[in-house]
This record gives C-alpha cells, structure tokens and sequence, in this order.
C-alpha cells in the first residue's frame, strides 16, 4: 500500500520580514507579528545599523509606522548623519514613517514607569506596529533593581503583544541571554564581531526564536554600502537533487565538450547536471579544457559561468583566444560570465553566495569552479571546506547545473587522497591530466579514473594544445613509444617490454 506524504506543517502567525534576505532564511522566513526580541552585541558589532535596516524595510514597504526610541546621550541628528551613507536610507520616511524619540530624559527624570507610560504614548499616538529600543542597557546603569527590570520587560512585552507591535531591544549588556528576565522575550539574536588570526570576522547567531523553527549556529555577516548583509553558512540549509513529486527527474543525457577524442572516451560527454572533476598539475591544460566545456555550451545557446581565482577575466579570455577558442564573443554575447575572486579574505559563504546568486540570474546550466584551493585559502576555518563544497555543489546540481571542477595537484604527483576522498560522495567523472617523460620531452597523457554508472573507454591518451585547442589523440598514436615503466603507471597494462630471444647453445 503507498502512503501518502507527510503534511509540512506551516506557521498562520503573520510575518514580519526584515529586508535582510539572508535573515529571513534564519529565521525561517522573518518575525513573528508581534513578538519582542533581543539583538545583542558588542560596541561596534552593527546593531544600531541592523536595526534602523530593518525600520527603513518596515517604512518602506508600508507595513506601518515605526518609533525608534534611543536611550542613549547620542544626538538623532549624528546617528541619521551615520545612516545617509547606506542605501536603504530614505530622507522621506524620516518624520513621517519612521520616528525618532529619545527616552532618555524620561528615564532619567521618572525611572522605569517613566519611559513605560512614554513607550506606550508613543505607540499610540503614532499607531506605531514597530518598535525599536536602542541602548537597553542604559536601564542597568539607571536602576540597578533586576525585579524591576523584569517588571518592565513582562509589562512592554504584554503592551507589545495586545497593540500588535513588533519590539526589538537592542543591547550590548554581556551575559543577557543567560538572566533569568529575557525568558519573556520571543527571541535572542546575538551578534558577534571577533578575529580570526589577522581578520577580522562577523557573525550572528539566532539562540532563541519563540514558535518557529530556525537555523542554528553562527552566519556571515558583513556591512557594506547596502547595510548590513547575513549570508547563511551554506551547509546548514536544507538542499536536495531529488524532483519534487509529480516533477520529470533530471536528464541523463550527455554534454560534449567539444573534445572529439575525448568525448568518444566518455561515452559522448559528461553527464548533465552530474559533477566532473578535472585533476592535473599546474599548466597541464584543466583550464583549457574547461573552457572548451563552456564554450560548447555557448555554441548551443546555453548560459555558463566560469568562477576562478587565479586568472583575470582578460587574461583567461586572451588565453582562449590564441588558441582559436572564441570564448570572448560568448563572453559579449553574455552567454559565458567570468566571475574573478583572487584567494584573499572573502569568506566562504561570501563566495557561495555570489556564485548561487550569478547562477539564479543568469539561469546558467554550465559551471566551472577553477580551483578548489581558492575555497581552501580564503576560509578562515579551512577544515570546514569540504562541508562547504558539498553543501554548494548540492545547490547547484539543484538548479540543474552540470558542474565542472578544477583540482591542482602537484608536479609528478599521483591524485592525493584529499582530492579524489573530500567530494567522492558527488563526483560522478573524474578525469586525470599529466604530463609523462619520454625522449628527453614531456608528453600530456590524459586518463578517465570514474565516471558513475556508465560505460567509459579506461585508456590512456596523449593530448596536444595546438592553434585549434585542446585534441585527444587516438589510442594508437597514444600508446606509441612511452616506456614501459611509465605505461604500467599509467594504466597500458597491454603494453610490454620486448624481451630478447634465448640463443641457442652450440653443441
């Protein structure tokens, strides 16, 4: 008897999305209508700029108006100066959606029952459906009773909820998340802003979200002309191949790489939205192999992306164009999209999401990633790179991309076990290029170690780069003159030494 699926169980509480995408994605798609929540962090970990992103995003997309309360000496008129320079920023919204008071006289003056009576005038008078305290930890300097403070966070809360006004605490008090007080909030969101040997890194971490499930763990965050942005830890979404029901599941035609010989080796070419892994050291020709792969795709209307570390886009296009590869015409035509990120400082996730998001745009179903090592050197927890590549492959195969990747090896190196062991779950093909000596000259042999439920031709060949590109040349000509040690190495186990005939004895 078939059963029938299980039921996804969905949330009818109204959401409150934050302008952040990435947020969003943490909080399993924004606020909760009406809750309280506390953004924790240290001087200078963004808190006031997260906050008045996610006000402007309230404002400007008419949800209501919204009071931001500062409890801080600061004057408004220096903080909205801070704010001009990023662009969620809108001059309009100030005084008419978005209001900024300061209750910090009446806190002084009438302590906690004070800035309560003025909390809720404000929200009345303006019809305010968000509130944002900046500076909560004023209250601790102001009145140290913990009981009353209690008190006013049970009475706002309740206020909050009935008014059906969102409220947001900001806060830099250390240990808040542990006093016995915030248990009334709906949810916690700490932000981190902590070195990493010379870097120095952003995070923030949902620790408690009241009626809703949530991603757990630290994320990317960064501050940029936009504001601030979170980029979930990649390997913490959810991410799968399989169709949805009722949907017809991926092809498993071929795609050629315009490779004659090397096509007929596999079979026609790499399987489509499968994950093929060139290894080969440095010079041995992955890159121009590669680009033939994309280039093949373009001569067929297909968009595809080339993300690399090491070559500038000009430099990559001028390499394909002294070998006749028009690579810069699909380049012009927009079909190919060269993507550069030298290994610097960008952190995984940064560069997860930017080629996720080129992918999305430009509906690519053709990618390469030259080089894995480029991950490897930009993470600031490089043991965390092989969760990450996992994790980013299986996004893309689920955008029914068919992904190329580059691995360097080095100089007369057999394939590491790093390499073949950290994405062996995904790869499906998996092609080794080397460089072999014979005669006083180096020879490029190339080699198909796997390819996954399919028929392949397990021979070596010797390939040349000429004037047209790269050539596979015929099982013949391959096998021709390498020394017999070197064919056992490489795999011509029909090759063998010609040995010399026995004399005969003279009697």
């Amino acid at each position: 008897m078939t059963q029938a699926p299980p039921t996804v169980k969905t949330s009818s509480v109204p959401r409150l999305t934050s302008g952040l995408p990435g947020l969003d994605t943490l909080l399993n798609g924004g606020f909760i209508s009406g809750g309280m929540y506390l953004l924790l962090g240290p001087p200078g970990s963004g808190k006031t700029v997260l906050g008045n992103q996610i006000c402007f995003h309230h404002a400007r997309e008419g949800r209501g108006n919204v009071v931001y309360l500062t409890l801080l000496a600061e004057s408004h008129s220096r903080m909205i100066e801070n704010l001009r320079v990023f662009d969620y920023f809108r001059e309009e919204l100030v005084g008419q959606q978005l209001h900024y008071l300061s209750g910090y006289q009446a806190l002084e003056k009438e302590g906690l029952s004070g800035l309560h009576q003025l909390i809720a005038s404000v929200i009345r008078q303006h019809r305010a459906t968000m509130l944002m305290i900046d500076g909560i930890a004023t209250i601790g300097d102001i009145d140290q009773t913990s009981l009353a403070f209690r008190r006013f966070t049970h009475e706002l809360n309740t206020y909050a909820a009935l008014s059906g006004c969102t409220t947001f605490l900001l806060s830099s008090m250390e240990g808040l998340h542990s006093k016995p007080e915030h248990t009334m909030v709906d949810g916690i969101l700490a932000m981190h802003h902590e070195n990493s040997g010379l870097r120095s890194l952003r995070h923030i971490e949902v620790r408690k979200f009241r009626g809703s499930s949530h991603l757990d763990g630290k994320h990317f965050l960064s501050i940029g002309d936009g504001g601030m942005q979170v980029v979930p830890r990649l390997e913490s979404l959810k991410a799968t191949v399989r169709p949805a029901p009722g949907t017809t599941p991926p092809s498993r035609a071929r795609l050629p790489l315009s490779v004659p010989g090397l096509d007929e080796m596999l079979g026609g070419g790499v399987i489509q939205s499968s994950v093929t892994t060139l290894i080969g050291a440095a010079g041995v020709g992955k890159t121009l192999l590669a680009l033939h792969f994309l280039q093949a795709g373009a001569a067929q209307g297909e968009q595809g992306i080339y993300f690399g570390f090491a070559e500038a886009p000009d430099e990559l296009v001028e390499k394909a164009s002294a070998l006749e590869l028009d690579v810069r015409h699909s380049v012009e035509r927009g079909l190919i999209e060269i993507l550069w990120y030298p290994a610097l400082e960008q952190e995984l996730d940064e560069l997860g999401e930017a080629l996720l998001q080129s992918v999305r745009r430009t509906r690519a179903k053709r990618v390469v990633i030259d080089g894995v090592d480029g991950f490897r050197f930009s993470a600031s927890n490089p043991a965390r790179t092989g969760r990450f590549l996992i994790a980013l492959i299986l996004k893309l195969k689920a955008e029914g991309v068919t992904v190329v990747l580059i691995e360097e090896t080095t100089l007369f190196r057999e394939p590491g076990e790093r390499q073949v062991a950290e994405l062996s779950a995904l790869n499906e093909t998996l092609l080794y290029l080397r460089n072999v000596e014979l005669e006083a000259r180096m020879v490029r042999v190339i080699s198909i170690l796997k390819v996954r439920s399919a028929v392949y031709d397990p021979s070596v060949r010797e390939f040349q780069i000429d004037p047209k590109g790269f050539r596979v040349l015929t099982a013949g000509r391959s096998a021709r003159g390498i020394p017999t040690r070197e064919a056992r190495e490489l795999g011509f186990s029909k090759l063998k030494r010609a040995e010399p005939k026995p004399k005969k004895r003279k009697k």
